[in-house]
């Protein structure tokens, strides 16, 4: 029996960081400033058929094939939308995502994703206005709003990633509701882990009880908020701890 038989999966996604390299310097960031070089365009290219092979090898369906495409900020590489361009020529196979923190989504962006067919956006906030600035920086609320309205504007299938921590874990709610009024179609919610840069609030990291009560909470608000196909609550990559709570 051969290893693609042995080994089944429903999906296989891959999160691909271009680059170390960030424009903003959010306090609860993973990353540490280490100075990685980057891998050049040729060798960016020879991954990219790489993954497609992984893909071909566990004979995935393209809808359920996707590479996540993130940093660091990718749209701090020169040659992003030139490998953007190649990777859409593989569009009917793979599912193609961007992971940005939006301060670089413009009219002029937005409509050259749309053209080159990628799926997703996701961005982050980390609550409320005065919440998020705390965290990500002053000012970094409105322009992430902004870049939210401009993808939505041109039908980017938009996705917000919140990192809960006590400084946030009472506006989740408020939150989504605000969200899902200005079109955002997919909220995820997901844990903290003090890694990185991430290091200097780990005294706001949730104690176990809490964080059970944020899983709880999130069941609920998938409940009460969740529409097919318009507006969904959503996890991160620990989606089966909740299913413990059921």
């Amino acid at each position: 029996m051969k290893a693609s038989e042995i080994f089944q999966f429903n999906s296989f996604v891959i999160q691909w960081h271009f680059t170390e390299r960030c424009n903003w310097n959010c306090k609860h960031c993973y990353r540490d400033e280490n100075g990685a070089k980057e891998l050049s365009f040729k060798q960016l290219k020879s991954i990219f058929f790489q993954c497609l092979e992984v893909f071909k090898f566990f004979r995935l369906k393209p809808r359920h094939s996707f590479i996540n495409i993130g940093g660091g900020e990718p749209f701090l590489r020169k040659d992003l939308f030139s490998l953007l361009s190649l990777l859409s020529k593989y569009k009917d196979l793979i599912n193609i995502g961007i992971m940005t923190n939006g301060s670089f989504i413009t009219e002029e962006t937005a409509g050259e994703l749309k053209r080159l067919g990628i799926r997703r956006v996701q961005l982050s906030l980390e609550g409320l206005k005065q919440t998020n600035d705390r965290i990500r920086g002053k000012g970094t609320f409105d322009k992430i709003i902004k870049a939210i309205k401009i993808l939505r504007k041109y039908n980017v299938f938009t996705r917000v990633s919140l990192t809960v921590t006590q400084l946030n874990l009472a506006e989740i709610e408020d939150l989504t509701v605000y969200l899902k009024e200005i079109g955002v179609n997919v909220l995820g919610l997901r844990r903290f882990v003090p890694i990185g840069g991430g290091r200097q609030l780990k005294e706001y990291m949730l104690s176990p009880l809490q964080q059970r009560d944020f899983y709880l909470k999130r069941l609920e608000l998938q409940k009460k908020f969740n529409e097919r196909n318009k507006f969904l609550v959503t996890e991160g990559c620990e989606d089966g701890i909740e299913s413990l709570l059921n």
